[in-house]
């Protein structure tokens, strides 16, 4: 009896170690978890791709922006600029893509801005033609001004709106009304519902 006892439990710790050796990653395996794919990674393959939006690369040369002076020894990067690290490169972070997110991400960009801003220059001039008289519109300085206000005053803070930390709070302020609405109690429409089912009965 203690001769088999014994051999069950050295098959069952040999079978816990076969299934520990198979439940550990492959090499394979670790280096696609060491590998995160960046944001800026993302924009890169969208810009190559030319899938972003026209808003976003209106007048913007792409071409240029990715292959030109990639690592930025023509034209330094600006004082916001960190530069990766070992541990960074090794995630696959590389130096092209920390120069190509300053370029288009940082504080001191406008590059993304001032495509948008032509972007809805364009079509403040085809709104203007629609709304205002051929008399009016017919006058270079009535139409500059109108384009100008209706693309930076209309559009672009309209486009802005839908940013994804604008819409996230207003989906954040939105689900604490209904949460409070909720811990206080019925709506008043539902108080309304119960009471006139009531007086019926």
């Amino acid at each position: 009896l203690g001769g088999s006892i014994s051999s069950g439990m050295a098959s069952l710790s040999g079978n816990n170690s076969n299934n520990n050796m198979n439940n550990m990653p492959t090499n394979s395996e670790r280096e696609l978890e060491s590998t995160d794919v960046s944001e800026i990674a993302i924009i890169r393959e969208y810009l190559q791709a030319g899938r972003l939006h026209a808003a976003l690369t209106f007048g913007m040369d792409v071409p240029s922006l990715l292959f030109a002076d990639p690592l930025g020894k023509d034209c330094p990067p600006g004082p916001s600029h960190q530069e990766n690290n070992d541990s960074d490169r090794q995630r696959g972070h590389t130096d092209e893509d920390s120069i190509l997110e300053n370029r288009l991400l940082s504080p001191e960009s406008s590059l993304i801005a001032e495509c948008e801003l032509d972007y809805n220059r364009v079509l403040a001039s085809k709104v203007a033609k629609l709304v205002v008289s051929k008399n009016e519109i017919d006058s270079s300085v009535v139409r500059t001004m109108l384009v100008e206000m209706l693309a930076s005053c209309v559009l672009c803070p309209t486009m802005g709106c839908f940013t994804p930390d604008y819409v996230n709070g207003w989906l954040i302020t939105g689900l604490s009304l209904l949460e409070d609405g909720g811990a206080e109690g019925e709506s008043p429409a539902a108080a309304a519902a119960a009471a006139s089912t009531a007086k019926g009965d």
